[in-house]
């Protein structure tokens, strides 16, 4: 018999990626059926942008993602306004971000990054977190 193929989440987007590792976790929840691999691409993989050093260094040349950009998208994920009257918690932002989660029941993930973008550092904690949680990982990184 044939075998339909399973899905696979590819993006190409900051948000995206995000989108695709809070999607499959929720799936995994739910017991339901996950996709085969995911393609992450400069994923923003943790809400909380100030704790990452590379972040408060601020724009890096040939980045299209500029701090406030990342700021308000951030913002916008979390479901918070787009306009910081206060700044949300770190319990909040935790909850909301990948790198936080519980990550073994990822299935295979390919991370395709550059490490002087912005999210440099955080896609690298995020990489070594999925490996730490023993998921199958094929890195592409640029220097």
């Amino acid at each position: 018999s044939h075998r339909q193929p399973e899905p696979l989440f590819i993006n190409i987007l900051p948000d995206a990626s995000w989108l695709a590792v809070m999607s499959t976790l929720r799936l995994t929840k739910a017991a339901a059926e996950m996709p085969a691999a995911l393609v992450l691409v400069s994923p923003l993989a943790d809400l909380e942008l100030d704790a990452h050093d590379g972040f408060r260094a601020g724009a890096i040349a040939g980045d299209s993602m500029t701090a406030p950009r990342l700021e308000r998208l951030a913002r916008r994920l979390a479901g918070l306004p787009s306009s910081p009257q206060q700044p949300p918690s770190a319990s909040t932002l935790h909850r909301l971000s990948p790198s936080w989660q519980a990550l073994a029941c990822l299935p295979p993930v390919m991370v395709h990054w550059d490490r002087k973008e912005l999210l440099g550092e955080q896609v690298g904690v995020f990489v070594q977190r999925l490996r730490e949680s023993e998921v199958s990982v094929l890195e592409q990184a640029r220097d």
